[in-house]
């Protein structure tokens, strides 16, 4: 079974300037539609933490808040087998039409089970945009490019926290005569959702060779500039023995045990944020809402930042490391009762958890190759990230407010353990990358490969071969930047699975 995808334009050559300018392009056209649907899905999902402190609350609301999440979990299974079957955006306008249409009806709710049913169908048709997203990228642009493409459209997870609660402060002070205020909030986000899905529809191409605001010759580019990251086997059926050996390797279920510990973290920011703030204003006005603003800043510039670093540096684990101890000192910090700002400090440093998740999904994303694998191992990471979530808020008791202690001792501990379990997978994926070494030796292949879909530069594989730059530089050998590969792309075999030898795993 050829794959067809490389193989049809081995012969294309791409220079510095093609691959600047189709990157450019691919990031006007491609990126805003990335950014804008990950925006709405944080706003849409967030509006029912914010309406905890304008009228929800009593309504059973760590139930409420993990239904989405139940439902996303649930859902897992299904959605690696669309993520592969369905194209990009046929499947993304979809899950976004009828995502809008559950927050919609929200609106309409008349109690609790019918605002329940409601916010699981939210989760149903949120499940599967984070995998579909993260994979779009890795369709687009090459490994060493992702991380920088995956926090820019993470970081609206920021921004929706920032406006979210703007938009909550003034439609709490609105007085409807039919509408409570948590009705207006989910109908004006639910209408906005929906009208954005013919957008998506429309300017989203189903991939590189048919992106329309490319040229002819550069759509054959784009996809000839992809061809190092050894990612795409080019099909659409499901494969199940890459499904199989996702399912058996022990980076997959170090990656799920990370984003489940960084997740229960996250639903403390998610869900109970806005009642911790609340709590420590002395829950005295819905101002208090406001107080998020900060909040949002903080996981705008750290979200932004980590991902420059972790190219910069072109270790994601490093990274991680260090941005999980703010969140360390975040849950450790104060524990008197008469010392409010601090703890409000503590509650913005945890912002810096924000930063762990779209690091997380690069790194991920860059450490498998084939459509199935891919997608079977970001259907892990969601179900894994869901399950973070549904636990989070079981740790938090309503005797517990407004300061919450038995709850961040608890993701305290967690904090210290995401530590270990992050550099134990730097130490698994060297591993993983010196076993290849040897195999490429016992081949007659050189140990070390030069990889260039993380260089900085566009460089052709042919061109690369035999390339000598001096130790230290962007292009030394320790960065594993690409030579001439030797094996035949046009094997599916050879693109996606572990004999690959010449497949380098992302530290």
């Amino acid at each position: 079974m050829p794959s067809g995808m490389y193989a049809l334009h081995a012969n294309i050559k791409v220079t510095e300037e093609d691959d600047a300018r189709i990157r450019s392009a691919t990031d006007l056209a491609i990126l805003p539609v990335l950014c804008w649907v990950y925006f709405l899905q944080i706003l849409d999902k967030s509006v029912v933490g914010y309406n905890a402190v304008v009228g929800l609350e009593e309504d059973a609301y760590s139930i409420l808040g993990s239904a989405g999440y139940v439902a996303q979990l649930a859902l897992q299974p299904l959605s690696a087998y669309l993520l592969v079957l369905l194209p990009d955006r046929t499947l993304l306008a979809a899950l976004v039409f009828s995502w809008g249409i559950s927050l919609t009806l929200m609106a309409f709710a008349r109690s609790f089970v019918s605002l329940l049913v409601t916010r699981f169908l939210l989760g149903v048709f949120e499940a599967v945009c984070l995998p579909v997203v993260t994979l779009i990228v890795g369709r687009w642009w090459r490994r060493g490019e992702q991380p920088i493409r995956v926090g820019a459209f993470y970081s609206t997870n920021s921004l929706a926290t920032i406006l979210g609660s703007l938009l909550v402060f003034l439609l709490a002070l609105l007085h409807a005569p039919f509408f409570k205020p948590y009705q207006l909030i989910f109908l004006t986000t639910g209408l906005l959702t929906v009208l954005s899905s013919p957008m998506i529809l429309i300017s989203l191409p189903s991939s590189p060779s048919k992106a329309r605001f490319l040229t002819p010759s550069d759509r054959m580019k784009a996809v000839r500039r992809l061809a190092s990251s050894h990612q795409s086997d080019g099909t659409h059926d499901f494969q199940w023995y890459q499904a199989r050996e996702c399912l058996f390797e022990m980076k997959t279920w170090l990656f799920c045990a990370m984003t489940l510990l960084l997740n229960v973290g996250a639903s403390v920011t998610n869900v109970f944020g806005p009642l911790i703030v609340h709590g420590l204003s002395g829950g005295e006005s819905k101002n208090s809402v406001l107080w998020n603003i900060p909040f949002g800043a903080v996981q705008f510039a750290v979200i932004l930042l980590s991902s420059w670093v972790a190219v910069a540096w072109r270790r994601k684990g490093a990274v991680l490391l260090v941005l999980v101890l703010p969140m360390i000192a975040g849950y450790g910090f104060g524990r008197g009762q008469n010392n409010q700002a601090v703890l409000l400090i503590a509650y913005y440093l945890l912002g810096f958890l924000f930063g762990g998740n779209p690091l997380l999904v690069s790194w991920i994303a860059g450490n498998y190759a084939g459509e199935t694998k891919r997608s079977v191992a970001m259907s892990l990471y969601q179900a894994s990230s869901s399950l973070g979530n549904i636990l989070g808020p079981f740790l938090f008791r309503s005797t517990d407010a407004p300061y919450y202690y038995s709850g961040l001792r608890a993701t305290l501990v967690l904090s210290i353990t995401l530590f270990g379990l992050v550099f134990l997978q730097i130490v698994h994926l060297n591993w993983l990358n010196k076993k290849k070494e040897k195999k490429r030796v016992a081949k007659g292949k050189p140990a070390m490969v030069r990889d260039t879909s993380m260089m900085k530069r566009y460089v052709e594989e042919e061109d690369a071969n035999g390339m000598d730059e001096p130790e230290g530089t962007e292009d030394d050998e320790r960065s594993r930047i690409l030579r001439k590969p030797r094996n035949d792309l046009s094997d599916p075999l050879m693109v996606v699975s572990e004999e690959n030898d010449e497949f380098v795993y992302i530290l």
